[in-house]
């Protein structure tokens, strides 16, 4: 049989909530490929998980220029968490950390990402906008903010249906 890779190991560690194994593994998986901008991108929600916000945010900028998709296509991340609920508590947690540090621009664009990332493009231009007022040579939130817009003025598609 062969071996998982560290990616799949990893998104099982994090959906049993352990992010620290979660976090290594996908360590180890950068390392392996390191133009794999959706690896960083599990990074950097590992590490979101245990509330460095700093390095997740780091972790996203870099995944988003290995893997410019990421802009336009972000990569659910509701899809890790087996209980909606722990997912849920570290929002809140994200958002307590903002309320103490309103003017902390890598975890509010971790917060802007989240939200872009669960498919609330609105709420997210609304916090990549004020990312962008307060630093117009961001570039990465610059188009973050462009995606985000574009997104919250898409229609939703609409439900496939199976042919008969």
């Amino acid at each position: 049989p062969q071996a998982a890779s560290p990616v799949s190991e990893g998104n099982a560690a994090f959906a049993a909530g352990r992010y620290d194994e979660a976090r290594d593994l996908y360590v180890r998986a950068v390392f392996s490929d390191e133009r794999d901008g959706y690896v960083k991108v599990l990074y950097a929600w590992s590490n979101f998980a245990l509330g460095d916000y700093d390095v997740a945010a780091a972790a996203i900028r870099r995944a988003l220029l290995t893997t410019p998709d990421l802009v336009t296509y972000p990569m659910d991340l509701r899809t890790l968490y087996s209980d909606p609920a722990v997912l849920d508590r570290q929002t809140d947690a994200l958002l307590r950390f903002l309320a103490d540090r309103p003017d902390h621009r890598e975890a509010q664009l971790v917060w802007g990402y989240l939200l872009y990332s669960i498919g609330q493009a609105d709420r997210a231009a609304s916090v990549f906008n004020g990312l962008a007022g307060a630093d117009a040579n961001d570039t990465i939130v610059l188009r973050l903010r462009d995606a985000a817009v574009r997104a919250a003025q898409s229609p939703p598609p609409a439900p496939q249906t199976p042919n008969p």
